[in-house]
């Protein structure tokens, strides 16, 4: 009984994002760091994102003798999200990439999120602000 008991509280942590709360809720991982340059960035142009601590616990646990987690990156806007990449992390968690803005995007206020690559899509992990400026 007992080893179904640690199996749940297992699965639950995966699911909810280290966090103890319901999936179903966007939870980012706090130690996860993201950033995006510049900040501001025009339809088709392209941005540079960071990430880093990616492999804390709370993003989940990779193959063993693989690189990092596996994650995707979005561009959200309202109640779009446009997918950007799919990303394997190095091994201490970090990666750097270049990606266009898509064209159909509008000016103003933007969110580049980073999901687990095998979670719903509620499952954010971490985030980070972008601006959209008129081309």
């Amino acid at each position: 009984m007992r080893a179904v008991g640690i199996f749940v509280l297992a699965t639950c942590a995966i699911w909810a994002g280290c966090s103890g709360e319901s999936s179903s809720k966007p939870v980012e991982c706090d130690s996860v760091e993201l950033s995006v340059t510049p900040e501001s960035a025009t339809p088709g142009s392209s941005i540079t994102v960071v990430g880093a601590s990616l492999d804390d616990p709370c993003v989940g646990t990779p193959a063993v003798g693989s690189v990092g987690p596996s994650i995707r990156l979005y561009l959200v806007q309202g109640s779009t999200d446009v997918s950007l990449a799919l990303i394997e992390a190095s091994k201490d968690g970090a990666f750097s990439i270049e990606v266009g803005v898509p064209d159909s995007v509008v000016p103003g206020p933007a969110q580049v999120v980073i999901r687990r690559a095998n979670q719903p899509a509620g499952a954010v992990v971490s985030s980070a602000d972008l601006t959209i400026s008129a081309s």
